[in-house]
């Protein structure tokens, strides 16, 4: 099989990610509430439905069932939140979960340290076929593995074609704001927080984290039923990628 997926987090990405970071300084000198609006928007968007919803929710765990048409949404979300195709993104997951805070862990912070973790400057990890058959399989998830940077680019090019501000407003801004929502959940939520759970891992749940990532920061909660789409366990945990969900799964 042709595929190669060998890293989620290769040269390239860094790269793209830290080219959003410099062009998201002008947005700092635009007053104009509505492209921060428009920005805060397209953020939830594309980390609640493509990151939470898609890449973790949906296409790592399967916690619930969809149509084909939200399916190939979350497929373009995930992708355009510049975290890696959901082929790597989700097999280094997938690995996280079974040595999750153990030697093998891409990115436990108690393993690798908490500035590596963050920034993703993670030891080498091949992403193994056999965790991902089930999208290595399909041919959307093959086609938007292998012309992921194509994908986006058209996407920045047809933005700027309508307005070269929703490049950074649209594109730039969540994608940076994707990057540390996760940053945040494969740190903060293994060092500080609280546990409803006993899991074998170092697994936290932080309200900050939480709040910002579209229930991400429940990550106990997450880790003790990682097949269930909700991952709030109290009556004040509010999950807005349940939400979403909820709109969007097939009962």
């Amino acid at each position: 099989m042709n595929l190669d997926i060998k890293l989620s987090f290769n040269k390239k990405i860094k790269a793209l990610q830290i080219l959003n970071h410099l062009l998201i300084i002008p947005c700092l000198y635009y007053e104009n509430v509505f492209w921060w609006l428009l920005g805060l928007g397209s953020y939830i968007i594309v980390e609640g439905c493509g990151v939470s919803v898609g890449l973790h929710r949906y296409f790592s765990h399967r916690s619930f069932k969809t149509n084909f048409i939200f399916e190939f949404l979350l497929l373009f979300l995930g992708t355009v939140s510049t975290l890696g195709s959901t082929i790597a993104w989700v097999g280094v997951h997938r690995k996280h979960h079974s040595v999750s805070d153990k030697e093998g862990d891409p990115h436990s912070p108690l393993i690798i340290g908490f500035f590596r973790s963050y920034v993703g400057y993670w030891p080498r990890f091949d992403v193994s076929l056999k965790d991902v058959k089930d999208l290595s399989r399909n041919k959307y998830h093959r086609f938007f593995h292998k012309n992921y940077f194509k994908i986006i680019f058209l996407w920045c090019l047809i933005l700027f074609a309508i307005n070269p501000l929703l490049v950074l407003f649209v594109y730039c801004l969540p994608a940076v704001g994707s990057f540390h929502a996760a940053a945040m959940v494969n740190t903060i939520c293994h060092k500080l927080g609280y546990r409803n759970f006993p899991t074998k891992d170092h697994s936290q749940n932080n309200l900050f984290v939480a709040l910002i990532t579209c229930g991400e920061g429940y990550h106990n909660n997450h880790h003790q039923r990682p097949n269930c789409y909700n991952f709030s366990k109290k009556w004040w945990e509010l999950d807005l990628g349940a939400l979403f969900v909820k709109l969007i799964k097939i009962k």
